[in-house]
């Protein structure tokens, strides 16, 4: 029954720490990616979209494709310094209406072409939330410290395996100092 208990609570430990590291090094990941790729993550906070794109989403843009056609969704930039999502509905004076899939008339503006920041790649359902709780300094130290303190916390048991195994010596009897 103990032998049982322990390989139990090693797969945990085990387990414990993949998915401690598959968030930070897909955390990782997501904060490397647009540096060294054409690839901008987004976070979706509003309902716009939806239901084709929902809120706490992320869509990746293709920042290379800057010339959609109608019936892309394109994020753009908003006057204000803000990022929107919405799908190109018409052309219009060499510039772009857009409109929310969730709206029922298009946006106001007529977005020009350098508004334009990417067309739409892909979109990913509730990730955002956890890239954007993930985004805090806070959690990420913490998050951080939980990795790292497992990878000092199970070199530790090494040793101290290794310390009572040389101490019981090779027969399991303990020797003499």
């Amino acid at each position: 029954m103990r032998m049982m208990q322990r390989r139990t609570a090693r797969w945990l430990w085990k387990a414990a720490l993949a998915l401690l590291w598959g968030v930070l090094l897909g955390f990782l990941a997501l904060l490397v990616l647009p540096r060294i790729t054409p690839f901008q993550i987004l976070i979706v906070r509003g309902g716009s979209m939806a239901p084709t794109i929902g809120r706490g989403a992320i869509v990746i843009v293709d920042t290379r494709a800057r010339t959609p056609r109608v019936g892309d969704i394109v994020s753009f930039h908003e006057p204000p310094g803000v990022l929107v999502t919405h799908r190109v509905v018409a052309l219009r004076n060499g510039g772009f209406i857009t409109r929310g899939d969730a709206n029922k008339t298009d946006d106001p503006i007529v977005r020009a072409p350098a508004d334009v920041v990417g067309t739409e790649d892909l979109s990913l359902p509730y990730l955002g939330y956890v890239l954007y709780v993930l985004e805090r300094p806070l959690v990420f130290v913490l998050l951080l410290g939980a990795t790292g303190g497992y990878l000092v916390l199970g070199e530790l048991a090494v040793i101290w395996r290794e310390v009572r195994r040389l101490r019981t010596g090779a027969g399991g009897a303990p020797r003499d100092a």
